[in-house]
């Protein structure tokens, strides 16, 4: 079955979005109104987990992960599993079992 195309009167099928660094590092996930970033610690590169409200709190400057732990842990959790699954199904940059066109360019 071909994906179906996004428009304005046609929602998104996907639920979670997650979010990562331009060096690919995993810093968050998005899903059901909801938004968890994982902040580090100049001093110590502990990753703690930030939780926002997104209707409540677009700009994400109130930090409810201790006010509501379990929501916290069960998002981090999803978004470890999500970046393990891209990381399985992902395939390898250039992988081909046929030679590049330009192979016998090169001497």
């Amino acid at each position: 079955m071909a994906p179906r195309p996004l428009s304005r009167d046609t929602p998104s099928e996907r639920n979670e979005f997650i979010h990562y660094t331009a060096r690919g590092e995993l810093i968050g996930l998005r899903k059901d109104g909801w938004k968890v970033l994982l902040n580090s610690s100049c001093k110590n590169k502990k990753r703690k987990p930030m939780l926002v409200h997104l209707a409540e709190d677009i700009g994400g400057k109130n930090d409810l992960a201790s006010k509501q732990p379990e929501r916290t842990t069960a998002m981090t959790a999803s978004m470890q599993e999500l970046d393990n699954e891209i990381g399985e199904n992902r395939r390898a940059a250039w992988a081909t079992d046929k030679p590049h066109p330009w192979s016998k360019d090169i001497n």
